[in-house]
C-alpha cells in the first residue's frame, strides 16, 4: 500500500468524522457492512470503485478524498454547459488557451502547479470527439497521454494484462489505483467515473486566481467564442 494511499484512508476517516457519521452510518453511504468498512477505513480491504461512487452519490467529494483537492467550479462551467454537443471539442480547446493565455499575461503561470496544457487539450478533445465516444475513458487517457498499454500498466502499477482488461471494461478499478493515477497524470477520479460530466477543475483553480480586470476580458473573448461555437 502506498504512502499517497494512506493518506486517502485518512481523509476517509477525518471525512467521516467531520460529518458526525459513525462507521455503521458511513458503510450504509458506502453500500457495505459495518465491518467490511471497518476494514476498510483501516486498509485491510481496499475500496473499490463502486464504493467511490457511492460516497460521490450521496453529496461527498470524491475528488478530495482521492486527491486532498476539493473540486472548483467556475463561471467557465456555465459556458460549456452553453456549447453545442458538435462544437465542444473546439470549445474546449478556446477554454483551455484561454486560461493559459490569461496565466502568461497575468503573471502565474510560473507560480502555478505543473499544468501540461497540450495534454488538457489532447484529453478534453478525446472525451469530446463522437468519433472516439465508443472508446473506454481509459483509452482516452491513455491516447491523451501518448502511452503504450505497458506503459499505462507501469503508471498504475499493476500488469498489462491487467490493465488491458481495465482498458476494454471487463474489470473495474479500485481506490489504490485511482490514486496512482491521480499522482502520476493528474486526473481525478470524477474525470474518470463520469464520461458525460467535462471536469475542468484544474483551469477552474487557475481561473481562480486571476484578477476581476483579467476575467472580464478573457470572459468577453469566451462570450464570442462560444458564439461562434454554436453558430456553426
Amino acid at each position: 500500500m502506498s504512502s499517497a494511499y494512506d493518506k486517502v484512508l485518512q481523509r476517509l476517516q477525518a471525512y467521516r468524522q467531520t460529518q458526525k457519521l459513525n462507521q455503521d452510518s458511513m458503510s450504509q453511504i458506502m453500500g457495505v457492512t459495518q465491518s467490511h468498512y471497518s476494514k476498510m477505513e483501516t486498509g485491510k480491504i481496499v475500496i473499490t470503485g463502486e464504493e467511490l461512487k457511492n460516497f460521490d452519490s450521496h453529496g461527498f467529494d470524491v475528488d478530495y478524498l482521492i486527491t486532498g483537492e476539493n473540486s472548483v467550479c467556475t463561471v467557465l462551467n456555465g459556458y460549456l454547459e452553453q456549447c453545442r454537443e458538435e462544437t465542444k471539442a473546439d470549445f474546449l480547446q478556446l477554454l483551455v488557451w484561454a486560461v493559459h493565455q490569461g496565466a502568461r499575461v497575468s503573471g502565474k503561470e510560473k507560480a502555478a502547479q505543473p499544468f501540461d496544457y497540450a495534454k488538457e487539450i489532447e484529453f478534453l478533445r478525446y472525451k469530446a470527439f463522437s468519433t472516439v465516444s465508443d472508446k473506454s475513458i481509459w483509452y482516452k487517457v491513455r491516447k491523451a497521454n501518448d502511452l503504450t498499454q505497458n506503459q499505462m500498466a507501469d503508471v498504475l502499477d499493476i500488469g498489462v494484462k491487467r490493465y488491458r482488461e481495465i482498458e476494454k471494461g471487463r474489470l473495474s478499478v479500485n481506490a489504490e489505483l485511482m490514486t496512482a493515477l491521480y499522482e502520476n497524470l493528474g486526473y481525478p477520479p470524477s474525470m474518470i467515473f463520469y464520461e458525460d460530466v467535462q471536469n475542468i477543475s484544474r483551469l477552474n483553480k487557475m481561473w481562480d486566481g486571476f484578477g476581476k480586470g483579467m476575467k472580464e476580458e478573457l470572459e468577453e473573448f469566451l462570450k464570442k467564442g462560444l458564439e461562434l461555437c454554436n453558430r456553426i
